[in-house]
């Protein structure tokens, strides 16, 4: 784990400590929530007393929603940051994630700290006054569990259950898990967390919705060629994510769903874990951030999922996108649909 300012977490005294903020990126996901939930329940015990507020601007996805009916904490989607002793910046690799909130922390005299897997960009670190990252992490909720092992923060069976479901949403279900993540699953469930319990409450009926934007973005299709690769590309008005997964399982090896509003493109990128593997090409550094960078905007994730937001049409965005892949590859673009 690579810590800037190394220091025992949290770094304030308890007695210091009267007010604490979390905050997570915008519309949080699943791993976003758990990581929050567990650092309220976390900080409460350690200091008595502390009023603890969490923060998700434009509120939680649907099924971090589902995951809130069950593990339930407040969240504030539209805040006015008061004085706070301690800020907690969890999952957010970028500062556009929080934008509206920056002018506050960069004059808040509060310690600020940010807890993340993905690669963090030089716009949140600047903010922060000490940084846990583990790239190698499967999830911002495996980290928050080492952090408060190595720490001795007591972690209870309802929080243990909250951080296994982070986990297993940001691991694909243990799909992309490495042995260290399989190591904290075990520890999580010595503590009475249950794997059962924690894919019933991340099971989720797609909505109508969500389907008819899957199905619209297959029909939609554009297919290219680059060497033994297959890149799928559409266009969608909603739920990019979903589509880009979806175009993933129908085969392709990387995919591309987005839409283009108010002079900007905004979509997700999918890759197969088998392309990751053997391509070795990182979406979320090589390909998102490297294209936002060249196209006025922001960029990045992980490995095989990235999500990207530039000022730029639909087409072009698209050319850079397979611009980048087939200098990566060293392999020529052919449209075969």
């Amino acid at each position: 784990m690579n810590i800037k300012n190394r220091v025992k977490f949290p770094p304030i005294n308890k007695r210091k400590l009267k007010r604490l903020q979390i905050i997570c990126h915008r519309h949080a996901d699943v791993d976003a929530y758990c990581s929050a939930y567990a650092l309220f329940h976390i900080l409460k015990r350690f200091s008595k007393g502390v009023k603890v507020s969490i923060i998700a601007l434009e509120g939680l996805s649907n099924l971090a929603k589902k995951v809130q009916c069950n593990f339930p904490v407040k969240v504030i989607e539209k805040p006015k940051l008061s004085l706070t002793d301690l800020t907690i910046i969890v999952d957010t690799g970028h500062a556009s994630l929080i934008e509206e909130l920056l002018s506050q922390l960069k004059s808040s005299k509060s310690i600020k700290i940010v807890i993340d897997h993905h690669p963090l960009d030089q716009s949140i670190s600047a903010i922060t006054n000490y940084i846990f990252v583990d790239e190698e992490a499967s999830s911002t909720s495996e980290m928050v569990y080492n952090i408060a092992k190595e720490n001795k923060l007591k972690i209870t069976r309802k929080v243990a259950q909250a951080l296994l479901i982070g986990i297993l949403f940001d691991s694909q279900h243990l799909t992309i898990a490495k042995c260290k993540t399989l190591k904290v699953v075990s520890e999580l469930c010595d503590l009475g967390a249950s794997i059962i319990d924690a894919k019933k409450i991340l099971s989720i009926q797609r909505d109508p919705s969500e389907t008819i934007a899957r199905l619209k973005g297959a029909q939609r299709l554009k297919i290219y060629r680059l060497g033994k690769w297959f890149v799928a590309i559409t266009h969608v008005g909603s739920f990019h994510a979903s589509v880009a997964r979806a175009l993933i399982d129908l085969g392709a090896d990387v995919s591309f769903a987005a839409v283009y509003e108010d002079n900007y493109t905004r979509g997700s990128l999918r890759a197969s874990y088998f392309f990751q593997l053997e391509a070795k090409i990182h979406l979320g550094l090589d390909v998102a951030k490297e294209v936002a960078s060249n196209l006025c905007g922001t960029g990045g994730g992980h490995p095989t999922a990235a999500s990207i937001t530039v000022k730029s049409d639909f087409e072009n965005t698209v050319k850079m996108i397979l611009k980048t892949l087939s200098s990566k590859l060293k392999e020529e673009i052919k449209e075969i649909l």
